[in-house]
């Protein structure tokens, strides 16, 4: 489990992530995919071990989908462990500029330390993972022998310990199975983390800013 203070602060990104996203939030058709990309992907809880459990089963993985559907969970992993370090640098800069949990986090501090942190290209590069792991799980969910597959490595999981990657695996594929286009998720997506991005670090002025901002990092 993280520390408390990382805790807040990924609550804090969370709250922001479904303000940002309340439309595709309030659709119908993609409330799943918002809910479990916003909130599963990005846990406080089992991330840490999820990743672990997944390294266990690779191989059984690689066997059972093949090396370039397990290469693409690689990346949810690699975007996982970059996220973690962007927190925790973001984490030393909250703490240089005095704030402590338990005091509320706001956003003029929230983003003074993430612009601090001075990691603009890996933040593009966390928001391109993201953008690539959004596309995989879609296409993933299209491939109907994919949910045949899941539940015969089940055994084998359970047998490594790696249930929890499992389940965390089979709610995506359900949840992306609920949409027949992801191109305008993946679009809003790149888009309004980029435009945010850019905003903080000053790279370029914000459209979204100008006609009032659905929601700020």
């Amino acid at each position: 489990m993280p520390s408390p203070a990382k805790t807040a602060l990924i609550e804090f990104q969370v709250a922001r992530l479904q303000k940002t996203y309340e439309d595709f939030g309030r659709d119908p058709q993609h409330r799943l995919i918002a809910d479990y990309f916003f909130r599963r992907v990005y846990s406080t809880t089992d991330k840490a071990e999820r990743d672990l459990q997944f390294k266990k089963i690779y191989e059984a993985f690689r066997s059972a989908l093949g090396p370039a559907i397990v290469e693409e969970l690689g990346k949810l992993i690699r975007a996982n462990e970059l996220t973690d370090e962007l927190d925790d640098r973001c984490l030393l800069e909250l703490e240089k500029l005095g704030w402590r949990h338990p005091k509320p986090l706001t956003m003029p501090v929230y983003e003074a330390a993430y612009r601090a942190g001075d990691n603009y290209d890996r933040r593009v590069e966390q928001i391109r993972l993201l953008a690539e792991t959004v596309e995989f799980f879609h296409g993933l969910s299209r491939w109907a022998a994919v949910g045949m597959v899941l539940k015969g490595v089940k055994l084998l999981a359970r047998a490594k310990g790696a249930s929890a990657f499992l389940q965390f695996i089979e709610d995506g594929y359900d949840a992306f199975r609920s949409v027949d286009d992801i191109a305008a998720f993946r679009k809003a997506m790149e888009e309004r983390e980029l435009e945010i991005l850019n905003r903080i670090y000053g790279r370029a002025e914000s459209r979204r800013g100008r006609r009032g901002a659905r929601g700020k990092t």
